[in-house]
């Protein structure tokens, strides 16, 4: 089982499971998986799903850690999704910080507006960047490397609105 395991399609797959399951957080998913608390987390952190847990997930469920080079059904709301949990993940690791609620508040402010500009920056790379595995690696890389300054400046808004 070939699998690719980059940090936005370990959070993709974690994300269709929560769909799967009807959890919205990581405790609840793998409370429903029979796991510790920390296991979905781990996951996240590491950046692999243990092959144990796709191959349960394929066999009882039919959920498919996706082949990303062989079949990827993505949608363009998949990708962008993938992306902006990433974006969120990335800023939250690098926080010195707990989070608080008026940091979540201003999290779900700050959303849509950054999932319209991760649309249309795929928009942009869609016709020339080919397979969803290419297009989510290159979104991802444009983050790590200080090329998508939309992202950064709408994130940092996050701690203007908290403090």
């Amino acid at each position: 089982m070939a699998t690719d395991h980059t940090p936005a399609a370990v959070a993709l797959y974690i994300q269709r499971l929560k769909m799967a399951f009807d959890v919205k957080r990581d405790d609840e998913l793998a409370e429903k998986l029979g796991l510790s608390k920390q296991a979905v987390s781990n996951w996240r952190s590491r950046g692999r799903v243990p092959l144990r847990v796709q191959q349960h997930m394929l066999d009882q469920h039919g959920i498919r850690y996706t082949d990303w080079n062989l079949e990827f059904d993505a949608t363009k709301g998949d990708i962008v999704y993938a992306v902006a949990l990433y974006a969120y993940e990335r800023y939250l690791s690098q926080r010195d910080r707990p989070l608080d609620a008026r940091t979540r508040r201003a999290i779900g402010q700050v959303f849509p507006v950054l999932r319209d500009a991760i649309a249309k920056r795929l928009e942009g790379i869609a016709a020339t960047a080919g397979s969803a595995e290419t297009m989510i690696s290159l979104l991802t890389s444009y983050l790590d490397n200080g090329r998508f300054t939309e992202v950064d400046e709408l994130l940092s808004r996050v701690d203007d609105v908290s403090e």
